[in-house]
């Protein structure tokens, strides 16, 4: 892992980011009506260890996992550049 301080945040492969240490049902909140859960973990050895979070938000909130955004954002860039043609 590529972690290093940087006072109270954290840089993780360049980027800065606040790195938090929760436990099991322990809760972060983002603002106030975004709740993430610590639900679960999975796997003792390094190479297969799993976290499962709960998220709770309102249905307004988009809550993707990143590569699932990437896509629909490859998909948006796509149609806009045909609408556009």
């Amino acid at each position: 892992m590529h972690l290093r301080e940087a006072g109270p945040a954290i840089i993780f492969k360049g980027i800065k980011m606040l790195v938090l240490t929760r436990a099991f049902d322990e809760r972060i909140m983002i603002g106030g009506d975004i709740e993430i859960v610590i639900v679960e973990f999975k796997g003792f050895r390094a190479d297969n260890r799993r976290v499962r979070i709960g998220i709770k938000a309102s249905r307004s909130v988009s809550v993707h996992r990143k590569e699932i955004w990437e896509a629909i954002q490859r998909e948006k860039a796509a149609k806009n550049a045909k609408d556009n043609a």
